[in-house]
Order: C-alpha cells, then sequence, then structure tokens
C-alpha cells in the first residue's frame, strides 16, 4: 500500500482549525510493540526549528495491539507536553490509521478508551493539529521507543535537551 503525502493530513486540518503551522512546536510520536515480548516502548520528541527540545522514552506493560501502542505513546506524549507548558503543538505519528481515527472520528470500539483520553487531554491545548508523518521522517522517536522497549523494565524518562528554546516563557520579574 502507498503512503500517502506527509503534507496531506496537515493541510487538510490547517484548512479546518485555520493554524499556521509556523507558530506551533513538532511533536513526533511512536509506540513500538512486539507479539514476542510483554513490553512495549513510547517515545517522542519535541522539535523546534529542526532541533530536539525535549524527549521523551517509556516501557510498560505491552497493550494489545500495535494500534494501541500507538495511541498510548500519543497520549503519554500530550500529557508531557502540556505539562512542560506547551500549549501549541502539531504531534506527528507514523501510524496513519490512529491519525484518520483522531482527525475523522471513525468509531473504532476496542480503542474507545484511548481515544477518549487524548481527546480529553486535547481540551488542554491552546492550538492543536494531529498529522502522518512517513516512518523515516520519524527515525528519534522511533529509536527511543525501541530502546525502551529493549530495556524490559518499567520506567519512563523525559529529558530537555535544549534549554535556550524554553527561555520565551521565563517571567522576568521571577526571583532566581
Amino acid at each position: 500500500m502507498e503512503e500517502p503525502d506527509a503534507t496531506t493530513t496537515t493541510t487538510q486540518r490547517n484548512q479546518t482549525t485555520g493554524m499556521s503551522s509556523a507558530d506551533i512546536w513538532t511533536c513526533q510520536v511512536y509506540g513500538s510493540w512486539s507479539a514476542k515480548e510483554e513490553w512495549m516502548g513510547l517515545g517522542f520528541v519535541l522539535i523546534a526549528n529542526e532541533e530536539i527540545i525535549l524527549e521523551g522514552q517509556r516501557c510498560c506493560p505491552r497493550a494489545q495491539a500495535p494500534l494501541h501502542a500507538e495511541a498510548k505513546s500519543l497520549s503519554w506524549a500530550m500529557k508531557e507536553v502540556k505539562n512542560r507548558g506547551f500549549h501549541r503543538v502539531r504531534f506527528e505519528s507514523d501510524c496513519q490509521q490512529l491519525v484518520n481515527i483522531i482527525l475523522y472520528e471513525d468509531e473504532w470500539p476496542s480503542m474507545a478508551h484511548e481515544i477518549e483520553d487524548i481527546k480529553a487531554t486535547a481540551t488542554c491545548f491552546q492550538k492543536l493539529e494531529f498529522s502522518y508523518i512517513s516512518r523515516s521522517l520519524n527515525l528519534s522517536a522511533d529509536s527511543l521507543a525501541k530502546e525502551g522497549r529493549s530495556r524490559a523494565l518499567r520506567f519512563a524518562n523525559v529529558n530537555i535537551k535544549v534549554h535556550q528554546g524554553l527561555a520565551h516563557a521565563a517571567d522576568l520579574n521571577e526571583p532566581v
């Protein structure tokens, strides 16, 4: 099956929301799942000006299917990014099926809990996009998720990579 153009979904979403891609952060997510292992890995990277400023990696018990792992990765990334004060974000996934379920509100009964969690978290954002990207453009999040799964040990880790990208949110009147 041929992959759709990575800009197609974003463009469709921008037309319905009126958002400009230039005024939001980009967060790429990935869920690593294997039927042979009892653990799954979740990974995300938050990007500004083509530089990773925040990354997250997590290992947790395996979800029932790969689509569930992708949804759990998206939900976790949304919460972590929101909790760190980023409220205008485009979330990108290489799971076209998940993006379609969210964008077009397709009913998927086995995914109801995960989709409900994503939609509830989405209400906390000022601007929000979901878009599909090809797997070749999602290598950083993919690598974090696969490495996390390989540890086979429950953990979560979120690291700030570049501090200067966060400076715009600082309060100049705040005591040091």
